[in-house]
């Protein structure tokens, strides 16, 4: 129902500025009603969450067989700090309107120590790390990518 409405707001206003095309491309093609938003948020975090465990399983032995084991290590750093981030954004996303925290604290201090350990340590590299915290990203993109042509794949 909120979805609807919300909807129709969306056309009244795309429909002013003769945005139609829009309109369309948002409608729901699904003959079940929409689900609640933080239910597509938790489906969206877990299909996130099971794509970058999937691109880590893959890219972790594929940079140790073509660098070397430091430069797999740092990947794998780097992609286990984008997970333990992306876990901690999922928290603070839910508890959003419930809990008055400091926004982002523990989440760049993840992110700070993780490159903070890349540096000091001389077997591990920064632009590897850097990289698997990225993985993040790559999972994102993938699936704006997959929902965007799902149909045209069909």
């Amino acid at each position: 129902m909120l979805r609807q409405l919300w909807y129709l707001e969306y056309e009244s206003k795309c429909s002013a500025f003769g945005s139609k095309v829009l309109v369309e491309g948002l409608q729901s093609t699904d003959s079940q009603p929409a689900a609640s938003p933080m239910a597509d948020y938790y489906d969206l975090q877990r299909r996130l969450l099971l794509v970058m465990v999937v691109l880590t399983a893959v890219l972790f032995p594929a940079t140790y067989v073509l660098y070397s084991l430091n430069v797999a290590i740092s990947y794998l750093l780097g992609a286990l700090a984008g997970m333990m981030y992306f876990y901690l954004l999922g928290k603070a996303v839910a508890s959003l309107g419930v809990q008055k925290d400091r926004v982002g604290g523990l989440r760049l201090l993840v992110v700070g120590l993780v490159f903070a350990i890349s540096i000091k340590l001389n077997m591990l590299q920064v632009v590897p790390t850097f990289l698997g915290f990225m993985t993040l990203k790559v999972a994102i993109l993938g699936d704006a990518l997959w929902f965007m042509y799902r149909d045209a794949l069909r």
